[in-house]
């Protein structure tokens, strides 16, 4: 039998691995929620009206998030993306990807350094 306490931490970790929410100044918070999958898209979720905007296109099984510091972007992994592997950064103003950058074989997390320059991915 499962120990239920261990369960529920390892799904509330798992459910913290695909969300990310991000408030700019002067704007809502939103909620990015990755749809893990070949879809490659991530859903935005204005949390003060519960309402879901327009998707945002990514790479394949987009999975891991950081934010940067200043909430201007979020970095999302995808861990399987056709040819290569890759991270997407998308613009939290605008919600369009403004970069994808190459990366290892299946990245999974990522994060971002304190001053948003650098973002780390494992």
């Amino acid at each position: 039998m499962i120990n239920k306490q261990k369960l529920y931490s390892i799904a509330l970790v798992s459910a913290a691995m695909i969300l990310m929410l991000v408030s700019t100044a002067g704007t809502e918070p939103y909620a990015y929620i990755s749809n893990y999958g070949n879809l490659g898209i991530v859903s935005v979720i204005n949390t003060t009206t519960n309402t879901v905007i327009p998707t945002v296109n990514v790479g394949s099984y987009p999975y891991g998030f950081a934010v940067t510091p200043d909430g201007s972007n979020v970095d999302v992994t995808n861990s399987k993306s056709t040819s290569f592997s890759t991270v997407s950064i998308i613009d939290t103003t605008t919600n369009n990807v403004t970069a994808t950058l190459k990366v290892g074989n299946c990245p999974n997390v990522v994060a971002a350094t304190a001053d948003g320059t650098n973002v780390y991915v494992s």
